[in-house]
């Protein structure tokens, strides 16, 4: 069994980057549509156009869903930064994705470390959304997930409390 994993580890890796960068972009761009993360019908959707357009990059290789999700999560779990270019009904919109510990926040804008170095810093406002830990509930060292426009302003920014491992990082 590990050799047949093993033989088509190419393919499905392949797979999981092109699954990923569709699942990516789709998501981004229900971030710049500002939808609610509560859409279901979109996730069902995502998930067909996902195992439709890989299966086609691929010449109609044969992955089951199962791996595809779990190669999907592990490229979002390691991914650290992602630049998009998202077609809406508003026309193309440039996002950043960054990930990251908070560095600081403020009435205007919010600060992460990212696990590879860079320091980003983007500009809040009354449109930025906060689905996660609400913004008076940010401190320095929780986990972030960051989604900018090209113009610098924070769209959404996803937070959750820092775990006991990553708190003394």
């Amino acid at each position: 069994m590990q050799s047949k994993h093993s033989k088509h580890s190419l393919k499905a890796r392949l797979l999981a980057v092109t699954g990923g960068a569709i699942v990516v972009a789709l998501a981004a761009g229900g971030v710049a549509m500002a939808t609610t993360p509560s859409s279901t019908p979109s996730a069902q959707t995502s998930a067909t156009t996902v195992a439709s357009a890989s299966s086609a990059v691929l010449g109609g290789a044969s992955v089951s869903r199962g791996q595809l999700r779990d190669d999907v999560i592990w490229l979002m779990r390691h991914t650290v930064h992602a630049g998009l270019i998202v077609d809406t009904s508003q026309g193309y919109k440039v996002l950043d994705i960054d990930k990251g510990a908070l560095r600081s926040d403020s009435p205007t804008s919010v600060t992460i470390v990212r696990p590879d170095g860079p320091i980003v810093t983007a500009r809040v406002s009354s449109s930025t959304k906060f689905p996660g830990l609400p913004e008076s509930q940010l401190k320095p060292g929780d986990a972030v997930v960051l989604a900018q426009g090209s113009g610098g302003n924070a769209l959404v920014v996803w937070a959750r409390p820092a775990t006991a491992s990553s708190a003394g990082s």
